[in-house]
């Protein structure tokens, strides 16, 4: 079972961060030339503070990519 349920299905390529960064196609972008790391800033409504998050991505294959990361809590 997936850890979001509710998410699957549903189309998350235009999603930005709280800066207006394009998550999804930046990572595609570093992705291409055979990878790299990211950043974005994203907003938990939750606990209300921005989080940062340190992703790193890998092609796999033409028509895919992997990434990895850390979120780090706090005031950003």
């Amino acid at each position: 079972m997936p850890y979001n349920p509710e998410s699957v299905g549903k189309n998350y390529l235009n999603t930005t961060d709280i800066y207006g960064t394009p998550i999804y196609h930046l990572e595609i972008d570093i992705a291409k030339p055979g990878g790299g790391f990211a950043y974005f800033a994203i907003y938990n409504p939750e606990s209300g503070k921005n989080k940062l998050i340190l992703r790193y991505i890998l092609p796999t294959g033409d028509d895919w990519h992997v990434g990895s990361g850390i979120k780090i809590w706090g005031d950003i």
